[in-house]
């Protein structure tokens, strides 16, 4: 992908609305994101991460973006809480690579959220397991791999 093709692809995303479905990339939560910039976040990170990943040699493909993962990082089977440092294995310049300003996408205020994703933003088991396993113990070669979802959330 080029940078172009890579912003068409996110304009693409951006352009779909479902009665059913949640676009991380569009749509705006009221009661959970922390506000209505939260989806230009999450299509930033998305932007980073496949700018980052267009040589990989290899593609995870998953179902749909988890309610705990995606809808909040905007990226297939990544957490906010590894992108804000919270996560005990995983550190952010790993996904988005150094000097990369991620932000939270969750409202730490949401009477919806418990104790621990207040505190440390939301955990998908998913990206535990893909980016624990998978992570190279020299970062720059975890741009090898690229996770991406076939279906929206529902």
């Amino acid at each position: 992908m080029t940078a172009l093709s890579i912003d068409s692809f996110i304009k693409a995303l951006q352009g779909y609305h479902s009665d059913t479905a949640f676009n991380p990339w569009a749509d705006y939560d009221s009661q959970c994101d922390i506000g209505p910039q939260a989806p230009l976040i999450r299509a930033a990170n998305l932007k980073r991460y496949l700018t980052l990943r267009q040589k990989a040699r290899f593609l995870f493909i998953a179902e749909g973006l988890g309610y705990q993962g995606g809808h909040f990082s905007g990226m297939a089977m990544t957490s906010e809480r590894i992108l804000l440092g919270h996560h005990p294995n995983v550190r952010p310049h790993v996904v988005l690579g150094e000097d990369y300003p991620c932000q939270r996408t969750s409202n730490p205020e949401s009477p919806l959220l418990n104790r621990m994703q207040r505190e440390k933003g939301f955990n998908e088991p998913t990206a535990t397991v893909m980016w624990g396993d998978l992570r190279p113990k020299n970062w720059p070669l975890s741009r090898r791999f690229c996770g991406y979802l076939s279906l929206p959330s529902l």
